[in-house]
């Protein structure tokens, strides 16, 4: 029900070149009627003597143009007041979709930023295991390192293998 009441901007165009349309056949009524109370006046003064009858005829054709003249302006006026009261339409409903709009920029700005700081927090997490795990093999390379020289320098002053020193009788 709401997508017939709103306003396409190809609705608004056929609505705007109407009025266009409408306003410009109100210029040509209005020159028509203009014309025609100049040739009423013109004739009103040539027929100073004609009869009464002729006058009440002359008459009603003014009138009759008079009130062509107040219909069309009254249907012109309407139609004005509807396309205004639509444009205000069209324009709420832009402002509420602006609104819309802004409101879900602000969520998924939300949602990247808790996503970062997320990104980030197991960043670190993964930077620390991975210095503690680098500071764990760099001290058992070390031990062993340590323990190997030791032994090699035992080796060369007692000079006995690394087997005979350590009692490695089964090998």
């Amino acid at each position: 029900m709401e997508d017939e009441e709103e306003l396409s901007v190809s609705q608004f165009r056929a609505i705007q070149k109407a009025q266009t349309e409408a306003y410009l056949d109100f210029n040509f009524a209005l020159q028509n009627v203009l014309k025609n109370q100049e040739d009423i006046l013109e004739t009103l003064t040539e027929l100073k003597t004609t009869s009464d009858q002729e006058f009440r005829r002359i008459e009603k054709h003014y009138f009759a143009l008079d009130k062509l003249f107040l219909n069309f302006q009254t249907l012109m006026t309407n139609r004005q007041e509807a396309f205004e009261n639509s444009l205000e339409e069209y324009t709420a409903q832009i402002s509420h979709f602006g609104a819309e709009l802004e409101n879900t920029k602000l969520d998924i700005t939300k949602l990247f930023k808790k996503d970062l700081d997320e990104i980030e927090t197991e960043i670190k997490t993964m930077k620390r295991y991975n210095f503690d795990m680098k500071n764990l093999l760099n001290r058992a390379v070390w031990v062993i390192g340590g323990i190997g020289a030791f032994l090699t320098f035992m080796n060369l002053l007692t000079g006995k293998s690394i087997k005979d020193m350590l009692g490695f009788w089964w090998i």
